[in-house]
């Protein structure tokens, strides 16, 4: 919403709570527009390809960020010989699951995420 003063035009949060555990304002998806360079998809299955789209569209994942041995399709464009997954695996499926299973407004997500990405991983094996 907005509230106008004058000539000039202020957003205006009437959800805001006041409160240091929650966020009162969090950004929702809508739209994700992924650019695949046609030359780097060469020899890869259209489901690897969809698969690491779909992650990388419905989670804010730094792609920058060293991700060590996790076995992730997150690994299908890394300079690794081998790491190419052929799908989600459990480490994406309990990332993805506890991304939607918590609370976006709860400033301990994080931390909520990962114990619950353990316990479901813990669960696969």
């Amino acid at each position: 919403m907005a509230e106008t003063l004058g000539q000039m035009t202020y957003p205006v949060n009437n959800r805001a709570r006041g409160s240091r555990l929650l966020y009162d304002d969090v950004p929702a998806i809508s739209t994700a527009i992924v650019i695949v360079d046609s030359n780097r998809i060469e020899g890869l299955k259209f489901g690897q390809l969809a698969d690491y789209v779909a992650l990388i569209g419905l989670a804010e994942v730094n792609l920058d960020k060293d991700l060590g041995d996790v076995p992730t399709i997150l690994h299908l464009f890394s300079a690794r010989a081998g790491a190419k997954q052929q799908g989600l695996t459990p480490w994406d499926e309990a990332f993805l699951k506890a991304l939607s299973g918590t609370p976006q407004e709860d400033v301990m997500q994080l931390s909520e995420m990962q114990t619950a990405a353990l316990r479901y991983i813990a669960q696969t094996q």
